[in-house]
């Protein structure tokens, strides 16, 4: 037979879990059911971000009781990243985002060194102060390694702009 899927009950259930069980997991999936639109806690889409980072936060803060895994701050860390590089409600910040895809990067999670880059080589452009591009330059080829072929573009970007400085036909990529 068919199961029917009943993600307000899903909801209901991680939520308890979270708040009362203290089941860390259970906090991380109700929150991305609220960035991805799967639950409301109101009719007001930035309500329910709100919702997101403050189940984040929480987990963040390692309060007592709740058991938490390196690998759940890793996840939770990224997220946070995303919300504030995309600016989803309204909470762009870049220098935040980069702080919390540090976090991530630091231990290893290839998603959060490629934003990092990302977000050194816009401050590169808006500073023109070449250490951020040489920042980034060097986490790309430390994520080239994995065979990250988006890691492989930026970092042929950099290469391309380099070789073609001193010429008038000047080309910036991301």
């Amino acid at each position: 037979g068919k199961i029917k899927i009943n993600k307000n009950k899903a909801a209901e259930i991680y939520s308890k879990s979270f708040w009362e069980v203290k089941m860390v997991k259970s906090g991380i999936r109700l929150a991305e059911m609220y960035l991805d639109g799967e639950i409301t806690s109101s009719d007001n889409k930035n309500k329910n971000i709100e919702e997101a980072i403050k189940i984040y936060l929480k987990i963040l803060n390692k309060p007592e009781g709740y058991v938490i895994e390196e690998d759940d701050l890793i996840l939770v860390n990224y997220n946070l990243g995303k919300i504030y590089r995309k600016g989803i409600g309204g909470n762009t910040n870049l220098e935040t985002s980069y702080k919390y895809f540090k976090y991530s990067g630091d231990r290893g999670h290839i998603d959060s060194k490629l934003n990092m880059a990302n977000l050194l080589r816009i401050k590169y452009r808006e500073s023109k102060e070449e250490k951020y591009n040489n920042e980034a330059e060097k986490l790309y080829l430390d994520i080239v390694k994995t065979g990250n072929t988006s890691a492989m573009v930026f970092l042929g970007a950099i290469y391309f702009e380099k070789a073609t400085a001193n010429r008038n036909d000047k080309i910036n990529f991301l």
